[in-house]
């Protein structure tokens, strides 16, 4: 009914631990060393707080839609749904903000990141589109969430490429 099964199930936990032991190696290789100044800080409490009010009118409209046209969409793709608007809200504002890179991190290391997330999102949701099952029974699945994360990246790294970080050219790269 809902095209959740065992398989699909341990994948996701699977991308999931995968997601969390990179993350760690990325920390401990200080490729994401989140040093930030005082200005750099408050951007970032700011970009917290527009986030926050952003996912919560989100859930909010998310919620009020299943109410008045039923449900148009699984519950993990209206969570990540949410999510994009609260991420991509956060990342816009702290980079508008110049408080997106790290005083130690490198611009390069952020864009390939960016590209390198958009890419293997919009490719791993091209094939989900390919084989079918974004949509059943008139409900969008779980299927749909790569694209949707896809489109978040590359919404950041369009406004990244736009406002930059305030730091390139110190950077030398």
């Amino acid at each position: 009914m809902n095209g959740m099964t065992a398989e699909t199930l341990m994948g996701a936990l699977v991308g999931l631990a995968v997601a969390a032991v990179l993350i760690g190696v990325l920390i401990r290789a200080k490729v994401l060393d989140m040093t930030f100044d005082e200005r750099q800080e408050r951007a970032r409490g700011t970009a917290y707080k527009y986030a926050f009010i952003a996912t919560l009118v989100t859930a909010a409209l998310y919620g009020a839609s299943e109410l008045l046209v039923g449900r148009w969409c699984d519950a993990m793709t209206g969570a990540v749904l949410c999510f994009c608007v609260g991420g991509g809200v956060f990342a816009s504002t702290c980079i508008v903000k110049g408080a997106y890179v790290s005083l130690r991190e490198k611009p390069r290391q952020i864009l390939m990141t960016l590209i390198a997330a958009a890419a293997t999102n919009l490719i791993c949701g091209m094939g989900n589109l390919v084989r079918g099952g974004l949509v059943e029974e008139g409900v969008l699945t779980f299927r749909a969430t790569n694209l949707l994360l896809g489109a978040l990246c590359l919404v950041i790294l369009a406004v990244y490429l736009i406002h930059g970080t305030g730091r390139d050219e110190e950077d030398g790269e």
